[in-house]
This record gives structure tokens, C-alpha cells and sequence, in this order.
């Protein structure tokens, strides 16, 4: 039987965003996570609870936005993430203490790199 590794290396070159000027650019390629491999059917359901985030009020979405950096520091093994506002500097280690300095954009973007874990691999 062949190994497996316990964890799965997702790189951000698929995330797309909008520049200023409304142009498609790819602002995280060549940044990767290392998230545990394990995949729980709950993990799944929280993903798509997480997904919503952008349409609650306020005050439940800063209580959404402490579950999802508490769900990701569990998640997260290690990372190049850099803060795209201070020239592209890496990132201290992923702790929850750290992802709660991310803005809602970021934590989208790792929330959706997680989302890929699970996915099929793309030959």
C-alpha cells in the first residue's frame, strides 16, 4: 500500500482578483499553505457556513471571522503567506494569533485554498 502523507500543499496561483483598475491579476502565485490532509464531513459544512461570511451583519460577522482563524490555525501546518500591504513580507508561523491580523480578503483566500484540499487532484 502506498504511503500518504498527512498533509497536502496548496498553492494560491489559482486565486484571482481584481486590481484597481478592474484587471484580473494573480496576487498570491507562488504562495503555497501546508493544511492537514483529513478532510471531516463537519470540516466541509463549515467551509460552506464560512462561504456566507460576506453577507453577515457586522457584529456575526466578526463572530464568524473568530471561528473560521480558530478552524484555520488547526488546520494550517506551515506556509509562505505574505502580507501583500508591507512589500510582500512573509508572514510569522500561521497561529491563530497571526491569522487575526489578516484582514477578510485574506482569510477568504486560505478558506478557499483549505476548500481545495478535498478536492480531485488535477492531472
Amino acid at each position: 500500500m502506498p504511503y500518504r502523507k498527512r498533509t497536502v500543499k496548496i498553492y494560491g496561483d489559482f486565486l484571482t482578483h481584481e486590481d484597481d483598475e478592474g484587471n484580473e491579476c494573480h496576487m498570491r502565485a507562488g504562495e503555497w499553505i501546508e493544511f492537514k490532509r483529513k478532510q471531516t464531513p463537519n470540516d466541509m459544512r463549515r467551509l460552506l457556513e464560512f462561504a456566507e461570511m460576506e453577507n453577515a451583519a457586522n457584529n456575526e460577522l466578526q463572530m464568524q471571522m473568530d471561528e473560521a482563524v480558530s478552524f484555520l490555525a488547526r488546520k494550517i501546518v506551515s506556509w509562505n503567506f505574505t502580507d501583500l500591504f508591507t512589500d510582500g513580507e512573509p508572514l510569522p508561523d500561521p497561529t491563530e494569533e497571526t491569522l487575526n491580523e489578516l484582514d477578510l480578503d485574506d482569510i477568504f483566500d486560505i478558506l478557499e485554498m483549505y476548500g481545495e484540499v478535498g478536492a480531485p487532484s488535477k492531472n
